[in-house]
């Protein structure tokens, strides 16, 4: 029976509740009042946020409509034009009108300088600045123009002014040069319209500008508001003073280190009134509700003291009875439900004790509990399998008594172990021997009563014998996996890397990480093994693996579907690296295809190579050329010097020759002296002659044979399909017996197998070498073709054409010998001469400084990606003492396309001497405006194909509209060429072309013609 405290119920529960609800009351009331105060803070602390943008944007908007209104001014074409004459009056009253009209509503006064004068030129002032004495000069450190605002301070007599300063160029629209500085002004000062803007925006009582904490201009500012603004803490965005006011400060800011503040003070009813509702009326009703709990609980005591005796009495037998009884119900029915679920809540202990019994009579792990003392006070039925006698016998042992004294000593120290540091632990050790040897887990972790001591020690043993050699098994199957020869790798249906062994890592050279992205590539490159995966389970084949540093890995990969114990398809693939087996199969096919000492195609390949040359040449309906050559004297330096030497000169041979050809074409050791080329895919007998030539200059010059050097050029014998024969063996035959031809000549020397072709191929020979005696002995000369403006009045520049007087044949066309020029590489040294010469003309007719005459050259593809290209143009202009600026240079279309980044590259570091460019043969590539705009050309020529039909040919009309219209939006001069009438001049003019060249107004003719022109200009 539980005895009655010396306090009553009644009395405790009162003083309780009472307690507790004043308790409650004060916890809810002061932080309910302090989160108001803060919430009203934070109200205030928003609405001062939202101000601060709302101010900067009214701020920023009045700074852009000032500067819109001050560049607009500075643009103004009367503004100009007054300061280009030096027309100050006409300057102040444009500058008068625009501050009388909607530029003065924003801006107070401008400045104007004319030039880079540092003294104010002229000075308006609007109605807000007349009466103050204030020189603008003195607020400029200089006439540079600054786009961007900022505070300018002047401290006069009469007090200090703050300003807000910002000037625009006054810019010449037809030279594009600055011909003065317009500065404009707004006075902070008594800024009416800013203040007043201010106050209208946040509904403040008092309103003050500051700089630099002092007042510069208020709005219904009050002498106890002033000391407030003043006074405030820079620091703080706003403050709320003892009477109710909260003052702000906002930051208008022009920029990132350059603003003023505007200072107010709002109303704050609202914390006033807060105050006020929570000191009256908190009093009266704690009084109200303290008397309500008075009255509640002793109604309570008396109506539940009876029950609650009876609830106690029952609690108190059931506490110590093992037999339920039903609980005897009284008047109130939540005392019955709270006895009857005492009730229930003893039979659910007994039911889990039940339950409990059951679990640990029925589990395979061995469950046992010992006191503090370490003898056994629980353990389950099964324990008899561990210590071998029966468990009811082994309550109240100890280990040392059931257990050898080594294994009873293991326990015992896990035991004490989990006493001392009150924690659990775990513990693995066997018992048996032999086969009969079983291994145990042992969990072992403190029991504590309400008081946190401990009373027990429980534990669970668990035999885990399969388990290890379960675990036995799979460590090897690891061990087998990881150190297998071939590189294996399991992944999901997803493609995701479940494992991989040490022979993947180190074929693909990858990272754990970055093998499942290696999959899933793998399996998308190749759809295959994914479908027959789904199909037949299985898949093999060659493929490529490619390996982390880039290297690719031919592979036999063998890929089979696999499912694991928990019914998971996976995919298990082997990777067997056959680089090995792949070169070996190279290095037959190339036993079998290349000679051994030259390392070249043998005759074997040679002939599928040509047969496939063949074909091509047919589909495509052009040539293919087989040359047949032979080294001269080869048998007297093999058989003089031996066999070694022999091998070290056709080695030799066979790399001159292959520098020689193309990358598409084939050379071939037929065998012993003899060599076989493939030029596939000739348009003209110009390749063939160029590359025959390359090659015999390149077997012409010594070779370095261990001692001694010794030339060893060849004959050369070609045939050409179709000309000569479809057939591959046949054309061999008829090249070689071109060859033999050639040695019956005197060797070192080539022949055609047909004689026509062959004498034409001698004269491409035969021009060649005259064009090479022309350039020593000075048969080429220079003619100069004016350009004119587009009336035809004025010579602008004058382009250098070559010109070559052969002594037998007379002038050679252009067309001819500059094209052979460009073939054989000869066009170099002729550009280089090209240019020397017309620097020269040109500086001999430029007496006139005042009408200069530059020259336009040429420059050949070869020569742009020559690499003393700029040292040949420097030398040119120094040794003829011409300004670079009287030297342009003509480029073309294709050109300029084909290899654009280096064409550019050199073309700036050209304009970056001085020199000007242009665009020559325009309309004839791909006319592409991109290029145009990345080439830093100035000039543009349309070509002279386009200008011929004009007017009349509607499509060359319209091309060359198009052209003119094109290059004038890139702000570029359009030259026409081959202009020859009336017609096609007055078409160019009434389409704004700018400058003309042609038969029409003046052919090419010597430098003298230009000299008279400019002496006649004296």
């Amino acid at each position: 029976m539980i005895s009655m405290r010396k306090l009553r119920f009644s009395t405790a529960l009162l003083s309780i509740a009472l307690i507790a609800f004043c308790t409650v009351i004060l916890m809810l009331l002061v932080p309910a009042y302090q989160g108001s105060q803060r919430a009203l803070l934070e109200e205030i602390g928003i609405t001062h946020k939202k101000n601060q943008k709302v101010l900067q944007q009214f701020f920023d908007k009045y700074l852009q409509v000032a500067t819109h209104h001050a560049e607009e001014t500075s643009q103004r074409k009367l503004l100009v034009t007054a300061l280009k004459n030096n027309n100050l009056s006409a300057a102040r009253s444009f500058l008068n009108a625009q501050l009388s009209g909607q530029a003065g509503e924003s801006i107070h006064a401008f400045s104007l300088h004319k030039g880079s004068e540092s003294s104010s030129s002229l000075q308006v002032f609007n109605t807000a600045l007349l009466g103050m004495r204030i020189d603008l000069t003195e607020l400029l450190e200089s006439v540079e123009t600054d786009r961007n605002w900022s505070i300018k301070s002047l401290t006069t007599n009469e007090g200090s002014s703050h300003l807000l300063h910002i000037s625009f160029p006054v810019i010449n629209d037809h030279l594009g040069e600055v011909i003065g500085t317009l500065n404009a002004f707004i006075l902070l000062n008594d800024n009416f319209q800013i203040i007043s803007e201010i106050q209208s925006l946040t509904g403040a009582d008092n309103v003050g500008l500051f700089a630099k904490n002092k007042l510069i201009s208020g709005l219904s500012l009050t002498p106890k508001a002033l000391p407030l603004l003043e006074n405030l803490d820079p620091s703080q965005p706003f403050n709320i003073n003892e009477s109710g006011k909260t003052i702000h400060q906002y930051t208008l800011s022009l920029g990132q280190n350059e603003h003023f503040h505007t200072k107010l003070t709002l109303p704050n009813t609202s914390l006033i009134v807060l105050e006020d509702a929570y000191t009256k009326d908190l009093g009266t009703a704690l009084l109200g509700i303290i008397l309500i709990i008075i009255i509640t609980v002793f109604l309570i005591s008396y109506l539940t003291r009876s029950s609650l005796t009876k609830l106690v009495n029952y609690a108190d037998r059931m506490a110590t009875r093992k037999e339920i009884e039903p609980f005897p119900p009284g008047p109130f029915s939540e005392f019955n439900g709270l006895g009857h679920t005492i009730e229930h809540m003893v039979h659910k202990i007994s039911e889990h004790e039940s339950q409990l019994n059951g679990i640990i009579e029925n589990t395979p792990n061995i469950l046992f509990i010992k006191g503090i003392d370490l003898r056994y006070k629980m353990v389950s039925a099964n324990y008899s399998t561990l210590a071998k006698i029966d468990s009811s016998q082994i309550i109240g042992k100890t280990d040392e008594e059931i257990f050898s004294k080594e294994h009873a000593n293991i326990i015992q120290t896990s035991d004490l172990y989990v006493i001392k540091q009150r924690t659990s632990q775990q513990i693995e050790y066997s018992l048996g021997k032999d086969t009969d040897k079983r291994q145990y887990l042992s969990t072992k972790f403190p029991l504590t009563d309400d008081n946190g001591l401990i009373y027990a020690v429980g534990g669970i043993i668990t035999d885990i014998t399969d388990l290890k050699r379960a675990q036995s098994h799979n460590h090897l199957a690891e061990q087998i996996f990881d150190q297998a020869g071939e590189a294996i790798l399991v992944v999901n249906t997803n493609f995701e890397v479940v494992s991989s062994n040490s022979a993947f890592n180190a074929l693909s050279g990858l990272l754990v990480d970055e093998i499942s992205q290696f999959s899933k590539k793998l399996f998308i490159d190749n759809p295959i093994i994914q479908l027959r995966l789904q199909q037949h389970k299985r898949w093999q084949g060659e493929t490529e693996l490619r390996h982390k540093d880039g290297r690719s890995i031919p592979i036999w990969l063998s890929a089979s579907s696999i499912t694991t114990d928990d019914e998971q398809t996976q995919f298990l693939i082997i990777f067997s690296d056959i680089s090995a087996l792949k070169s070996a199969e190279t290095q037959l096919e190339r036993l079998s295809n290349y000679d051994n000492l030259t390392n070249l195609p043998n005759r074997s390949l040679f002939f599928d190579r040509l047969s496939s040359a063949i074909e091509r040449s047919s589909r495509a309906n052009n040539k293919t050329a087989l040359f047949f050559i032979n080294i001269d004297r080869f048998k007297n330096i093999n058989d003089t010097y031996g066999h070694a030497v022999g091998d070290q000169l056709l080695i030799e041979t066979a790399n001159r020759i292959t520098q020689c050809i193309r990358p598409d074409d084939t050379v071939s050791r037929l065998g012993g002296d003899e060599f076989g080329v493939i030029i596939q895919g000739v348009q003209s007998l110009e390749v063939i002659n160029y590359i025959c030539h390359q090659i015999q200059e390149a077997l012409r010059s010594p070779f370095q044979l261990e001692n001694f050097s010794s030339s060893s050029p060849a004959s050369i014998g070609i045939s050409l399909y179709p000309d000569d024969s479809a057939d591959a063996k046949t054309l061999l035959t008829h090249a070689d017996t071109a060859m033999y031809q050639v040695k019956n000549k005197g060797r070192n020397g080539i022949q055609f197998y047909d004689q026509a072709l062959n004498q034409k191929a001698e004269e491409q020979v035969k021009l060649e070498e005259d064009l090479r005696n022309a350039l020593i002995h000075d048969e080429l000369f220079l003619a100069f073709q004016p350009r004119f403006n587009i009336d035809g009045t004025h010579i602008l520049s004058a382009e250098a054409l070559t010109r070559w007087n052969h002594p037998q044949q007379g002038i050679i066309p252009p067309g001819i010998f500059i094209e052979l020029a460009e073939q054989t590489g000869l066009i170099v040294e002729l550009g280089r001469y090209i240019l020397q010469t017309a620097c020269v003309a040109a500086k001999a007719w430029n007496v006139n400084p005042d009408h200069p005459i530059p020259v336009s050259v040429n420059l050949s593809a070869r020569q742009i990606y020559d690499p003393d290209l700029i040292d040949d143009i420097s030398q040119a202009l120094s040794v003829s003492q011409l300004p670079p600026e009287l030297l342009e240079l003509e480029i073309t279309e294709t050109l300029a396309i084909e290899d654009l980044d280096k064409v550019i590259d050199k073309l700036n570091r050209i304009k970056d001497m001085g020199i000007r460019m242009s665009v020559d043969d325009f309309g004839t590539g791909y006319s592409s405006l991109i290029y145009l705009k990345k080439l830093p050309v100035s000039t543009v020529k349309i070509d002279r194909s386009f200008v011929m039909d004009v007017p009349g040919n509607q499509d060359d009309e319209h091309i060359v509209s198009a052209i003119i219209s094109m290059s004038h939006s890139l702000q570029l001069t359009v030259v026409a060429e081959g202009v020859e009438t009336k017609e096609q001049l007055e078409f160019l003019k009434a389409h704004q072309c700018d400058e003309i060249q042609g038969f029409l107004l003046g052919k090419p003719g010597p430098s003298s013609v230009l000299l008279e022109h400019a002496q006649s200009h004296l």
